[in-house]
């Protein structure tokens, strides 16, 4: 199955926008769904809580509502984003986009320009050294 992502912001009620990925997944209005807090993610499934581990969840109108603990373990408030993808088992996996965007960034440390040698002083009364393009300095 192909991977869709999406990066929706948390409404005022707690809720993200999904219905795209939501119907890559096949999710229907009104779906009933599990959520697991686990470290670092959350994991989302269809079906209905079994464990104390797991939290209840709807998806409805286009969106779900992400529990307290969900939310807690994401570090997410009203208006941050949250990054979702789909799963290849059929679940949604959702990461703090702040998250995302700190890894993203921490892979794009910019280079620094080269150092180099300052050239030696030309001697009179001899060739003139050639001409070279003068290095710009990172900034």
């Amino acid at each position: 199955m192909k991977r869709a992502l999406g990066a929706p912001a948390m409404d005022g009620q707690n809720r993200i926008a999904i219905v795209k990925l939501a119907s890559h997944l096949g999710w229907a209005d009104g779906t009933d769904l599990v959520v697991c807090v686990e470290r670092g993610r959350v994991r989302v499934w269809p079906g209905v809580v079994s464990t104390p581990a797991e939290l209840p969840s709807q998806y409805r109108a286009g969106r779900m509502t992400l529990p307290a603990a969900a939310r807690a373990r994401l570090d997410v408030g009203v208006g941050d984003m949250v990054f979702a993808s789909t799963a290849s088992n059929g679940e949604l996996l959702l990461l703090s986009g702040a998250d995302v965007a700190q890894a993203i960034d921490a892979d794009a440390e910019p280079v620094p320009a080269p150092v180099s040698a300052p050239l030696p002083a030309a001697k009179r009364g001899g060739v003139k050294p050639a001409w070279r393009a003068p290095v710009a300095s990172g900034g």
